[in-house]
């Protein structure tokens, strides 16, 4: 539940998701700072391509994405 309040605190930490997604090429949408169906669609390929657990937004996703 921790990493959800990081996501309801602001679209600064979403916006820096999307960046480090779609550096990795899974995301193609706006960098909008909104946690939508695009950011979890590339959040779970990444999570998949990296062998990560695909469920959701986890810590150990984020730290992979370098993101704090």
């Amino acid at each position: 539940f921790q990493v959800l309040q990081i996501y309801k605190g602001g679209d600064g930490k979403v916006r820096a998701v999307q960046q480090a997604l779609k550096a990795r090429g899974h995301y193609r949408g706006p960098l909008d700072g909104r946690f939508g169906a695009a950011t979890l669609a590339a959040m779970t390929a990444f999570q998949t391509a990296e062998g990560l657990a695909s469920n959701g937004v986890t810590l150990e996703a984020l730290a992979a994405l370098g993101v704090r």
